[in-house]
């Protein structure tokens, strides 16, 4: 709902608090890929901050210092974590501890 809202431009602000509202609480339920494409989806919204934040929050603490071990290819993994990190950056809202958790990511999988 929040990526066809983006692509139509559409800035419904009670309709958005609510899906934020709700959002949130399901954020860890959801796969990465899923996780990807709700970032991409709320990346143009003005009113995404917080989905962000609960998505980057989330990501990193998927993401261990010592390893990957989340059911996704090295490839396909990075990849997902390169698209969130984008949509973040262009967002505005990349936090330091997403960041910091994708260079690890990158430097413990690159081999692989």
């Amino acid at each position: 709902l929040w990526w066809s809202m983006s692509m139509l431009s559409i800035e419904n602000p009670c309709l958005l608090t609510e899906l934020t509202r709700q959002a949130i609480p399901q954020i860890s339920k959801n796969l990465l890929k899923e996780l990807e494409l709700l970032a991409w989806g709320v990346a143009t919204s003005r009113s995404g901050s917080k989905i962000l934040t609960a998505i980057q929050d989330d990501m990193a603490t998927r993401m261990p210092n010592d390893g990957i071990n989340l059911g996704l290819s090295a490839c396909i993994l990075r990849q997902t974590v390169c698209a969130v990190l984008w949509a973040c950056c262009f967002a505005g809202q990349l936090s330091e501890r997403f960041r910091s958790a994708a260079v690890r990511l990158a430097q413990t999988t690159q081999s692989a």
